[in-house]
């Protein structure tokens, strides 16, 4: 149970020290985390379905052009906020579809944020486990 606990932790916490931002107007290179918004819902053919009404986009940037973007899409959502796996599914996004996009980056504020809330909780546990934490039940006895 403490290694889930551990793994779920460092994973949250991980993900946590990073944030979508707008990407810059600097082209995008492969490999790169991104969020596409579309400007209109489309339908998305992922490997073994086609997704519908898609508004966002979330994967790995596999090429891009001045007609396209091609992801490796990792979620896809729907205008009805629902999410869905895209599976690493290749989608190719014109850019006339293209709202916008937001590119994952490291987040120092966030990060220090997050150490921040672990030493916390980690001194939390730590007083309660050297300090026995609850009345131990040693009060007087009346005796008859």
């Amino acid at each position: 149970m403490r290694t889930i606990s551990a793994v779920l932790l460092s994973t949250f916490v991980l993900n946590g020290c990073f944030a979508y931002v707008p990407a810059p107007t600097a082209p995008l290179q492969q490999g790169q985390s991104v969020q596409v918004f579309l400007n209109t819902p489309q339908d998305v053919r992922l490997t073994d379905v086609t997704a519908n009404n898609i508004t966002r986009v979330d994967g790995e940037v596999v090429s891009v052009d001045s007609a396209q973007l091609v992801l490796s899409a990792a979620l896809v959502t729907a205008a009805s906020g629902v999410d869905q796996l895209g599976g690493n599914a290749t989608v190719v996004i014109p850019r006339g579809h293209v709202d916008h996009l937001q590119q994952k980056r490291f987040s120092p504020i966030r990060s220090v944020g997050l150490v921040g809330l672990v030493v916390l909780l980690t001194a939390l546990t730590a007083s309660q486990v050297v300090g026995g934490g609850t009345d131990s039940g040693g009060g007087t006895h009346s005796g008859s």
